[in-house]
């Protein structure tokens, strides 16, 4: 089930999750480089942030490049353990950003696993020379009742 769970995953590539959280929930990260941002994660959030097992949910992930200049990204998305639900297991991709463009890649679905528990994924981008751009986490609250 968890393999046929992140084939469906990896197919969208992109991380999204059905949401109704409030603002505050919406992660920010920012890398800096010499003072200067590259890029930076606008948002990064499970929506809704609250499901029961069987709902589904899309894993929505928006950044900003901060530079004049295009940005090749490598992106990789992945679980972090926390017992009894499932982990996500790594997911990556790419992409180019244009000059001061946005990265809005298609949303990550998911249904929720039966389990009561949390899912948290983490998305870390980096530059095409293996240098740490930002990083991001988001926390998806399942329940079975």
């Amino acid at each position: 089930m968890l393999e046929r769970a992140r084939r469906a995953i990896a197919i969208t590539v992109s991380l999204a999750v059905i949401l109704t959280g409030p603002a505050a929930a919406v992660a920010r990260a920012q890398a800096w480089t010499d003072g200067t941002c590259v890029v930076r994660i606008t948002r990064f959030v499970w929506e809704p942030t609250r499901v029961h097992a069987g709902d589904h949910a899309k894993l929505v992930l928006r950044a900003k490049n901060c530079t004049d200049q295009t940005v090749e990204v490598s992106v990789t998305e992945y679980g972090k353990q926390i017992p009894p639900c499932p982990t996500l297991d790594p997911i990556g991709s790419s992409a180019t950003i244009e000059p001061k463009g946005h990265f809005r890649p298609d949303p990550l679905r998911l249904v929720a696993p039966s389990c009561d528990g949390v899912e948290v994924v983490v998305v870390k981008l980096f530059g095409s020379d293996g240098a740490h751009l930002a990083r991001a986490s988001a926390t998806l609250h399942i329940t079975t009742g």
